[in-house]
């Protein structure tokens, strides 16, 4: 009877999107009187076929096991999220130290190309540029001189 429950039981649990709570309403024990046919009860309340009550407690023993599927899916569920959380963490630090590591080479690379080349007032351009200026205001400095003594 167990092992057949067991395997009626067991892929509903597979499938279980996630657990079900069940709570006992009203709390409290449960009060089973036998009666005979006719007899009178001695409480108010519900009375249950031979089904019905067999349906029920099986419906109590089939939770019972729903109880601790459900949390022993839940358990790897979260150990499977917790997993792949730590699986991405560790991605987004490589992807961080190897994107760092790039921009501190071209950061190095540009550094030594500004270290290394020609400073400005050394290159050949800025002395080209400056031979023209100095020859042109030297030529007019020159004019000016022989338009004043005139």
């Amino acid at each position: 009877m167990i092992v057949l429950l067991f395997l009626l039981v067991s892929p509903r649990a597979a499938r279980a999107e996630g657990p079900e709570p069940v709570t006992a309403v009203p709390p409290g024990e449960d009060v089973i009187v036998a009666l005979k046919k006719g007899e009178s009860a001695p409480f108010p309340g519900q009375l249950f076929d031979q089904s019905t009550a067999l349906r029920w407690a099986n419906y109590l023993q089939q939770y019972s096991f729903r109880l601790q599927a459900d949390v022993e899916y839940q358990k790897k569920y979260d150990a499977a999220a917790f997993d792949g959380l730590k699986a991405q963490l560790e991605l987004e630090r490589e992807a961080y130290a190897r994107t760092t590591a790039d921009m501190q080479q071209r950061l190095d690379t540009l550094q030594q190309q500004l270290n290394d080349g020609p400073v400005w007032y050394r290159t050949a351009e800025f002395g080209v540029v400056m031979g023209v200026v100095s020859a042109v205001a030297i030529a007019f400095s020159a004019a000016a001189l022989v338009n004043a003594t005139k």
